[in-house]
């Protein structure tokens, strides 16, 4: 499906979600030139007016939850410290991820659906932020964040996850930057924000309790949108939660994971649900002791030991050999991807359901008309469409409608040249 084409379904189906028409309101009051809101701890976010879209107020980079560096690499997502001022200017470097240059149609023919720059793009451990996209009549005022209109509490807001895989993507993904589409709609807020990526978000360790800290930093991310978003004109009441491809897979285990206190009103999953045969099964955790015995972590005496030794390994070193290794064929493959934990991930989806263990929040789930064709073998005059067609219908179509009779073990969405 061509961009303009997936965000003017969005936006129909957010609309369903929300029922919300424009309204006249004052323009954005701003402080020394720029829009600002306040953060419910009392941070000022500094924000910018979007240069081609003038009526959208961008507040990029903000940091959700501390540093994941040191001793907080492998732990579970903690909150941001507080600080007096954030200048929320320009669009934040992604979390680590290793980009192809291999023949795709994500790196010869849309470009705009990866991170600027592939392995030259600004990314980095310190990633866990936020941005939002609103109209600049959202109703600031006085730096105070204070909303005008109390009939309606505030915008409705659009929160996305980003897909790739578990293993690439972020905020700054051209496609996905929502300006033009605040611009023409005037009646919702966007927010997109940074999660960690493969190794660094599912490490499956020895050493480790909890191995899904990619979708733990989402949850952390949801709930500062509660807390925060108000200050920025949107209403905590009315959030959607959206995903595509691993991001409708994110939405899903959510969905799953915090039914009990899904936060959210609403879900939309594109190419994408709990149901998709993209998990790893390495029960023994050989996968992350292969890593560390290639990077000088190897033969330690016991898990903690390995984790130590690996939390000081630098970053890029521990990226370019996973990434490298991967995109090889080398055997045996390595995968970091989300594990069933009984926490936030799990084994057997039908019986949750059963038990009515699932978010009471309507629920809109689809497939993008295209997303089978990064799965054919690359060939620039086109892709075979009968590849194209059965990838669709495997990986996203038939699981969304009919549970699989079995897991696969150790499966990842590979694209030649992309993680999708």
């Amino acid at each position: 499906m061509h961009p303009r084409g997936v965000l003017r379904v969005a936006s129909a189906i957010f609309l369903f979600f929300t029922q919300v028409t424009p309204s006249s309101r004052p323009p954005l009051e701003s402080h020394g030139g720029s829009p600002i809101a306040r953060t419910q701890s009392g941070t000022l976010i500094r924000g910018i007016v979007d240069s081609d879209n003038l009526l959208v107020s961008q507040f990029l980079g903000i940091p959700y939850a501390a540093p994941p560096v040191g001793p907080l690499r492998w732990a579970p997502p903690q909150p941001a410290a507080h600080v007096a001022e954030v200048k929320a200017t320009e669009l934040p470097k992604s979390c680590m991820q290793y980009a192809s240059n291999s023949s795709s149609v994500y790196t010869r023919d849309v470009l705009e659906f990866g991170v600027p720059g592939g392995n030259d793009s600004p990314m980095g451990e310190d990633c866990l932020t936020i941005s939002v996209w609103t109209p600049v009549w959202a109703g600031w005022k006085g730096g105070r964040g204070r909303h005008k209109a109390k009939k309606d509490g505030g915008l409705p807001v659009m929160m996305f996850i980003y897909g790739g895989g578990f293993q690439t993507g972020g905020e700054n993904v051209p496609y996905q930057i929502p300006a033009q589409w605040v611009q023409r709609s005037q009646n919702l807020i966007v927010v997109s924000f940074n999660y960690r990526l493969n190794v660094f978000g599912f490490p499956n360790a020895a050493g480790l309790s909890e191995q899904n800290l990619g979708l733990l930093d989402q949850r952390l991310a949801v709930e500062w949108v509660r807390d925060n978003i108000a200050a920025f004109g949107g209403d905590p009441a009315r959030i959607t939660l959206w995903g595509q491809s691993a991001g409708a897979m994110s939405v899903d285990f959510y969905n799953f994971a915090y039914y009990d206190d899904p936060i959210v009103e609403g879900l939309i999953m594109n190419s994408g649900s709990a149901l998709v045969p993209l998990r790893s099964a390495d029960t023994s955790h050989s996968n992350f002791s292969f890593v560390a015995s290639q990077v000088g972590c190897g033969n330690q005496a016991h898990a903690a030991a390995e984790l130590a030794c690996m939390r000081g390994v630098p970053a890029q070193t521990l990226e370019q050999f996973v990434g490298t290794y991967q995109e090889s064929g080398a055997t045996p493959g390595i995968t970091f991807a989300p594990i069933a934990d009984g926490k936030v991930v799990f084994a057997n989806y039908t019986e949750r359901a059963l038990e009515g263990k699932l978010a009471n929040v309507p629920a809109i789930i689809g497939t993008n008309s295209e997303d089978g064709v990064p799965f054919a073998p690359y060939n620039p005059s086109g892709p075979n469409q009968t590849i194209a067609q059965q990838a669709l219908l495997s990986l996203f179509f038939c699981p969304a409608v009919k549970p699989p009779s079995s897991q696969p073990d150790d499966v990842s969405l590979r694209v030649p040249g992309q993680l999708h």
